[in-house]
């Protein structure tokens, strides 16, 4: 009889309409969480934060991963680098890319381009005029008439056939068409001063480079008017710059096939050997070859985040932050799982009664299955809800803080929709699948007997679930703790100069260059100014690499360059090793006299001194020279504390070689300071704007990504901790609630409130320790992995691993206390009759 109406129940149940099973689940399910309105909250909570988390990151990584894609060739566009076996750079002589498009049948396509640089290998600044509207400019770069072959930006005017084939023309960006003409169609045919002498129509208009492009411009000026105006200056003769002899362009070629890669890359170094395009002698080229010197091929989709050489047109960014970045958003996705896991569990005695009485009506075990998977995935759906509103919110403060343009409509356009959707289910499924299975195995007969399985087993899996949640969290504090020791030792050491209350001022043309010498004097006036300065390079900024030579020996040596006025060391606080620095005193210092810093004077086999040793300096056309070494100054660092301090030479420089004013001034009277070296400059340059900086908020700015990075991963320690005590809180109070009579029990017999705080607490702190063990050589690892990142790194130190567990276990105390403190202040009486 008993299996007759299993049968027919059975029955019932298959031939059920798949509509109304479908619609009897969701109201069981919105019945469930309104009934358990805590314990649903805390999941939906948990899991909106977790998905939030999640999609923001995912966003910027896939922003980050999309760099240089929307070239319909991108995956076939290489750039060219050179160097040896230690460094590579991306510059490369300005015939080799067009030289190659003839001599490799593999390459398809090529271009040549470069920014219009200033001295010292700065990014020039110009004044441009249309009219009465005037405003100073650096988004320059010289390019082939090959660029929009080779590139996709779409025109907006113009012919992309021809816009840079004609001298003295010139493509601009919409934004800058808006700028100076009001509109994209007003801008064709207009003519722009740049500076005082040149005169460029506008030729083309392209849309704006988008943000995820490895380059950015403004203004586009072709080779063919760079080289016009290179002859007008040189006597109808072509400079050194535009032919084989200089390595100061960026190359790219188009591949007819990806997979041709490292063909052309292997004939490419041969192909330079042994056609002799770059002028050297045979015992230089022998040199070369034994030191590695080559050329290779670099992915134009790479370069973003696999590229951080020196001399890159932009800030790249950096694939570990991407790896790291994703991993801690699905690590917190993965807490809320957990946590949703955990809780189902811990509260399976609640419900075995139900899912006994059901299985005893003949519910079967694959539709308590459907049941509690369908409780999982509409609480993910809940939290996916909440999580887009919470995205829209926190969008703007995100793309202020990452310099992203990201829109959460992003997340609901079809195709992502789809994903969207499909991670939601994913998730649903992950988390409930565990409790699904768990909780209808339950046999009926024992659960309505008061039997269960939740034994050893159980309490195992949650101590398991419990421990790996901390262990993440912890994991992330221990990180975050790393991240900002280490920012703080890079603001806090030592860089050997002063970089404290110097202001530096762009020096924009020759003319205000010539100025020099009026402009000091004016300054100096000042009794707030106590020095002042020039250089075409700052520490912090970008300097020009060339070689010297030491002939004794015949050893030839890349080095950092960088020229200055005499009263540079005295104003930075440079400290002389031995020797003595440049002096107005010494009518002999000049262009043949040369400093260098301690890591150049160890290139050489020079003994005890390398003073007084006569090198020849191989700079530009006009600055070759060879002269003796009068002094060394300590080691200064010229970038940032990610790279060691490099071979630097510094040369007495002529005016129109000098980028950078450097004024030191008092801590006093600053703002007031600052407005009279503004008005004192005005007075001789009243044709660009004026700009200035402080050169330690500058040299600062390069750790901009690391700050970033403390930052995030501060954030996602917080998530991970949050979230994790949500989980936490649930299930401290369902395992409190379990042992109120007990409880009861050892107050009857004398226990008192702290007896009874420490009975529940030590449980929970011994999970914590646990975790802790786990956590703390994973944190080790990879905060030991980011820090190698860096040539000068703070140590880790036991500290940060005694403060991440100790934040660990307050978190755990003050999650548990509320509930703890309220049960153990039960009269015993009230705790036994606790059902």
């Amino acid at each position: 009889m008993e299996a007759h109406d299993n049968d027919l129940c059975n029955k019932l149940a298959l031939n059920y309409p798949r509509k109304t099973m479908f619609k009897k689940y969701l109201v069981l399910t919105f019945r469930f969480i309104w009934h358990n309105k805590v314990y649903s909250a805390i999941n939906i909570i948990g899991f909106a934060i977790g998905i939030t988390a999640c999609l923001m990151i995912m966003l910027w990584v896939r922003d980050e991963m999309s760099f240089d894609s929307f070239h319909h060739q991108s995956q076939r566009i290489y750039r060219i680098l050179s160097g040896d076996n230690v460094r590579l750079q991306p510059r490369t002589p300005h015939p080799l890319a067009q030289q190659m498009a003839l001599d490799f049948p593999e390459v398809e396509k090529a271009v040549t381009m470069s920014p219009l640089w200033g001295p010292g290998l700065t990014r020039a600044e110009f004044s441009v005029q249309y009219e009465d509207i005037v405003y100073d400019e650096k988004g320059f770069f010289s390019v082939d008439t090959t660029f929009f072959e080779v590139f996709d930006f779409p025109f907006l005017a113009g012919n992309p056939g021809t816009a840079l084939h004609e001298p003295m023309c010139l493509v601009l960006t919409r934004g800058m068409a808006l700028k100076y003409f009001g509109s994209v169609e007003k801008a064709m045919g207009k003519v722009l001063r740049v500076n005082e002498d040149n005169y460029f129509t506008v030729n083309g208009v392209v849309e704006d480079v988008p943000k995820n492009s490895h380059f950015t411009f403004d203004f586009l000026i072709s080779y063919v008017t760079m080289k016009q105006i290179d002859r007008q200056r040189n006597n109808g003769q072509l400079s050194p710059y535009y032919t084989w002899e200089d390595f100061g362009h960026y190359n790219y070629i188009v591949l007819r096939d990806k997979s041709e890669a490292e063909t052309v890359e292997q004939k490419l170094n041969d192909w330079l050997l042994h056609q002799q395009f770059i002028p050297i002698s045979e015992k230089d080229r022998q040199r070369i070859i034994e030191e590695g010197f080559h050329f290779e091929l670099q992915p134009m989709r790479s370069i973003h985040l696999h590229s951080n050489i020196i001399w890159e047109l932009g800030t790249n960014g950096n694939i570990l932050y991407v790896y790291i970045f994703s991993t801690a958003a699905l690590l917190i996705l993965l807490i809320a799982c957990i946590n949703f896991m955990n809780l189902s569990t811990a509260r399976s005695m609640k419900r075995a009664k139900e899912v006994g009485v059901r299985k005893t009506l003949g519910v079967q075990r694959y539709q308590l299955v459907i049941q509690f998977l369908t409780e999982s995935v509409i609480m993910t759906m809940l939290s996916s809800a909440i999580a887009l509103v919470l995205i829209e919110w926190l969008m703007p403060a995100f793309n202020n803080f990452t310099g992203k343009a990201l829109s959460a409509g992003t997340l609901l356009q079809l195709n992502n929709m789809w994903m969207l959707l499909a991670g939601i289910v994913v998730i649903g499924f992950f988390s409930g699948s565990y409790p699904a299975f768990y909780l209808s195995s339950f046999i009926p007969y024992e659960v309505l007997k008061g039997k269960s399985k939740s034994g050893s087993s159980q309490l195992f899996t949650r101590k398991v679930l419990v421990i790996f949640q901390f262990s993440i969290s912890i994991s992330l504090i221990i990180g975050t703790l790393v991240i900002y020791k280490q920012i703080a030792f890079l603001r806090n050491r030592d860089l050997g100069f002063d970089q404290e209350q110097v202001v530096v001022v762009t020096m924009k043309d020759g003319a205000i260059r010539s100025q020099y010498d009026a402009i000091r004097a004016s300054l100096m006036n000042n009794p707030d100014i106590i020095n002042v300065a020039a250089a075409s390079s700052v520490p912090g900024g970008q300097f020009n690499q060339n070689s010297i030579r030491f002939d004794e020996v015949d050893e030839e040596r890349n080095v950092m360059e960088t020229f200055v006025t005499a009263d540079y060391f005295d104003l930075l606080g440079i400290k002389t090793r031995e020797g003595r620095v440049f002096s107005d005193d010494f009518r002999g210092d000049t262009t043949a006299s040369f400093v260098i810093n301690e890591a150049a004077a160890r290139l050489f086999n020079w003994g005890d001194t390398p003073l007084d040793k006569t090198i020849t300096y191989d700079g530009d056309i006009y600055t070759n020279a060879t002269g003796k070494i009068i002094g060394v100054v300590k080691d200064f660092n010229i970038h940032s504390l990610q790279q060691p301090v490099e071979p630097l030479i510094i040369l007495l420089g002529r005016k129109q070689l000098f980028t950078y004013t450097l004024i030191k001034i008092r801590p006093a009277h600053v703002q007031g300071t600052l407005a009279f070296i503004e008005n004192t400059w005005k007075k001789f340059d009243n044709r660009h704007v004026f700009t200035w900086s402080f050169l330690d908020e500058e040299f600062e700015s390069q750790y901009q990504g690391e700050r970033r990075m403390g930052t995030i991963f501060w954030i996602f320690a917080l998530l991970a901790v949050f979230i994790a005590s949500l989980g936490l809180f649930g299930l401290s109070n369902f395992m409190i609630e379990q042992r109120t009579k007990e409880i009861g029990i050892r107050k009857v017999h004398g226990a008192g409130i702290f007896n009874i705080l420490g009975l529940l607490a030590r449980q929970f702190a011994a999970w914590v320790i646990i975790a802790s063990v786990i956590a703390l050589p994973v944190g080790y690892y990879f905060s030991r992995s980011w820090l190698q990142n860096f040539a000068y790194r703070t140590p880790i130190g036991m500290l940060i691993f005694v403060v991440a567990v100790i934040l660990a276990i307050v978190v755990t105390f003050i999650t548990i206390s509320y509930q703890s403190w309220q049960t153990a202040r039960m009269e015993p009486v009230e705790s036994l009759k606790y059902e």
